[in-house]
């Protein structure tokens, strides 16, 4: 058994205390997660409980307000950079089926 073996699962998605606000409204308020590389994860909510926020927030697409989010790495200080870095690693996308 060598040291990659033993070492535990990095996760692939970690948010601590993510939150977004739009002035007085808060759409997404102190998000706490951890998904672990390999896992299956959905979101599951009512209208208005965050869920497209919180994948603008991962995708770089929008800056949180305050709080932390990794994405399979190190937390992203500078989200402009963040954002045209991540643009850089995807190969396409489908606009329709």
């Amino acid at each position: 058994m060598n040291a990659a073996d033993s070492a535990p699962p990095l996760p692939a998605v970690h948010t601590i205390g993510l939150t977004r606000t739009y002035g007085a409204m808060t759409a997404l308020n102190s998000l706490d997660l951890t998904v672990m590389r390999g896992d299956l994860f959905g979101f599951i909510g009512s209208n208005g409980a965050g869920k497209t926020t919180t994948l603008r927030i991962l995708a770089t697409f929008l800056a949180p307000s305050a709080g932390q989010a990794k994405v399979l790495g190190p937390r992203c200080r500078d989200w402009r950079r963040c954002r045209a870095s991540c643009h850089r690693l995807h190969a396409g996308f489908l606009r329709r089926l």
